[in-house]
């Protein structure tokens, strides 16, 4: 990196106080800064597009930027590998909400020195949850670098014509009250992750399973009846409302319908 977090530390601190500050970082921080924020254009049918000749800090192999585009809440970390490969993934990470850096083939956070590999995930705590991976392909015709926005998780039932459709012959949980899945849809129209809950008497809840805290994924605890963030310990209740800090903001729901054969989740584009 051109400029390491101590440097921009000692230089946006005023005078002697904020240099002996900057001496003092614990030293558990690593020497690397956050990769540098550009702006690119809206996703287009949930493709992210970088033209390298714009980017130099991406075009060389060990860069890295963090791309931000209208409609995104938060920017995405897109990585030239030392093997002439992408890859792209969150760039807040999950133990504080730090913007990660790129530094000796590892995603690094510059606060706390979590670090996670190119597929987002954790490799050395303090956090304990991945960052969410996207696929990335480079175009070297256009020399240009895609971001699929909205791939979906494997084995992950697929958004169409406004709904996630789960059979019961493959989700066999949604079948008995308590059970839940998680995961992201592919195909949606904007990055989506959905987290779906069967009640007693075969009812079925479904909501957003991105904390509003700081990205992590939610899961759904049947023992204490809540929908628990594992990074930050938020609790949500079935209606997305919080029930435990640190996150303000509750959850958002989807309606569901169900039959003997399969759960819809209703997901508007």
């Amino acid at each position: 990196m051109s400029v390491t977090r101590r440097q921009f530390l000692v230089r946006a601190l005023a005078g002697g106080a904020g240099a002996a500050a900057a001496a003092a970082l614990p030293a558990c921080a690593p020497d690397t800064a956050p990769a540098p924020l550009v702006d690119v254009a809206a996703p287009v049918n949930g493709r992210l597009t970088l033209a390298l000749s714009r980017y130099p800090a991406l075009a060389r192999p060990g860069g890295a930027v963090r791309a931000r585009a209208p409609g995104l809440a938060d920017p995405v970390l897109v990585v030239h590998a030392a093997d002439g490969t992408f890859a792209a993934m969150s760039s807040t990470c999950t133990h504080q909400g730090c913007p990660v850096g790129f530094e000796g083939g590892e995603v690094v956070c510059p606060c706390h020195a979590s670090t996670f590999d190119l597929q987002g995930r954790v490799t050395r705590p303090p956090a304990v949850q991945g960052l969410t991976a996207y696929a990335a392909f480079h175009d070297p015709a256009l020399d240009e670098v895609a971001v699929d926005l909205v791939a979906g998780d494997p084995g992950f039932p697929r958004w169409s014509e406004g709904a996630v459709v789960f059979p019961l012959a493959d989700f066999p949980q949604l079948a008995a009250a308590g059970g839940s899945v998680v995961g992201r849809p592919g195909g949606a129209p904007r990055p989506l992750a959905l987290l779906v809950v069967a009640l007693a008497g075969g009812a079925h809840v479904a909501l957003d399973a991105i904390c509003t805290h700081l990205g992590c994924t939610v899961g759904w605890d049947a023992g204490r009846g809540q929908v628990i963030c594992p990074c930050h310990d938020s609790r949500y209740a079935l209606d997305g409302t919080v029930q435990q800090g640190p996150a303000t903001r509750a959850l958002g729901t989807y309606d569901v319908t169900a039959d003997a054969l399969a759960v819809t989740v209703h997901v508007p584009a």
